[in-house]
């Protein structure tokens, strides 16, 4: 994931960091008498996945923290952003972390308000300043603002649309004929300009077209002309419509889009997009927001609880459009409007490692394969640059390091031995 190092044969681990990247050669003349060599024989070794945007955390003993990390690690994620925790969800995880140790590197982000325009208690986000050390296993980067109420267990709204939603949608989700904001620009502004002048990075709930321009419009006012130098993020970004692409980049927002598939559900409305046609070029826009804005880290996020989908199933729809029915295990195919926003697995695995570091304050430590950084790695069966993108789905996570330490094995060969030296 480094530009200036696409590729290499070998990589050197000392303790927690990457020692080196290279060929076979200059790598083993790192090597000492205690050096445990690892042969990958064919299969692939990359950065650990990178989660900025999902939610594990909503636990009750340390037990299941402990079990959904390993979850989690089995499928090759090594960090994560957890993003809306409100003050109870915060002693729960804080409680939690007295008695179990974090395996996986964590920043939480602080719920301003919920889904339904619930302010949480005025100022109790003051009370926890941010935690912005790259190196630090648990991390406070910012704060958490719904900007609409769209979510599948929502009932109090819908993301605010520039055309009609269906009737019978809009009766079912409590929502106004084109949906519901939750803040004004004016408001929203004003929030981001309070916690930035703080040091809190902001992140923003944004599903619906309209939503993204109030986002975009806020960001711009709260940041006067200086550049996004604290790194706010819009999230989901499900419309966008055409001329909005160009102005991420113009602002400098960063966008974090899901991978989560979506082919199945349109094939069982016909192939349209329930909200008509006119919406379609607008959804799940990933390419697009990519060509419009050069050099922008887009990232992609999971937004999945414990137990919900793992990297590979999204890199496999990201690449493909294509979907594995969770009813029978069956492929769905995507309508030919889908289809034809796929990604590359070159863009998309930047989008799944590096690119989402970025968008943590965290990609001076993880999120590429370059000496000094963490060693959170993961070895797949295969190599996704060459295997045939429906292949993609049947990647297996080998082995799953977190600084140097090996957290997950499915195979014993694969797995070195962790030393303190």
């Amino acid at each position: 994931m480094e530009p200036d190092l696409s590729s290499a044969k070998a990589v050197a681990v000392l303790g927690t960091k990457i020692l080196h990247v290279g060929n076979d050669q200059e790598t083993l003349a790192f090597a000492g008498p205690d050096t445990h060599l690892v042969d990958l024989a064919g299969r692939t070794l990359l950065p650990g996945f990178v989660d900025p945007h999902t939610h594990p955390l909503d636990y009750d003993s340390a037990d299941s923290l402990d079990e959904t990390q390993q979850y989690m690690l089995a499928g090759g994620t090594t960090t994560i952003g957890d993003t809306a925790a409100a003050p109870d969800k915060l002693v729960r995880v804080l409680l939690a972390l007295e008695s179990t140790d974090l395996r996986i590197r964590t920043s939480l982000y602080l719920s301003y308000n919920s889904k339904c325009n619930g302010i949480q208690p005025e100022d109790w986000i003051l009370e926890h300043p941010p935690i912005l050390d790259p190196t630090a296993m648990f991390r406070i980067p910012g704060i958490k603002i719904f900007g609409d109420p769209a979510g599948p267990s929502t009932r109090c709204g819908w993301a605010p649309m520039s055309v009609l939603l269906p009737p019978e949608f809009a009766e079912e989700r409590a929502a106004g004929p084109y949906g519901d904001i939750l803040l004004s620009e004016e408001e929203m502004a004003q929030v981001i300009a309070k916690h930035q002048a703080l040091g809190y990075q902001v992140v923003i709930h944004a599903r619906g077209d309209i939503t993204v321009d109030i986002a975009l419009n806020a960001i711009q006012a709260a940041l006067a002309g200086q550049p996004n130098t604290f790194r706010h993020r819009i999230e989901h970004n499900d419309y966008v419509r055409p001329d909005q692409l160009p102005r991420y980049g113009e602002v400098g927002a960063l966008p974090t889009i899901r991978g989560r598939p979506a082919a199945c559900g349109f094939n069982n409305s016909g192939g349209v997009h329930p909200f008509g046609e006119e919406v379609q070029p607008w959804f799940r826009v990933g390419m697009s927001l990519l060509d419009a804005n050069p050099g922008l880290p887009v990232a992609w996020h999971s937004d999945v609880g414990s137990f919900g989908r793992r990297p590979i199933h999204d890199l496999y729809d990201l690449v493909t459009r294509k979907a594995i029915s969770r009813a029978d295990g069956s492929v769905c195919e995507p309508p030919d409007w889908l289809a034809a926003k796929v990604v590359s697995v070159e863009d998309a695995l930047r989008m799944m490692t590096i690119n989402p570091a970025y968008a943590l304050f965290m990609d001076e430590m993880v999120g590429s394969l370059k000496a000094g950084k963490f060693a959170d790695l993961v070895i797949l069966s295969d190599n996704p640059l060459t295997v045939d993108p429906d292949s993609l789905i049947d990647l297996e996570v080998l082995m799953t390091m977190v600084g140097g330490h090996v957290e997950h094995c499915a195979q014993e060969a694969l797995c070195p031995v962790s030393k303190d030296n």
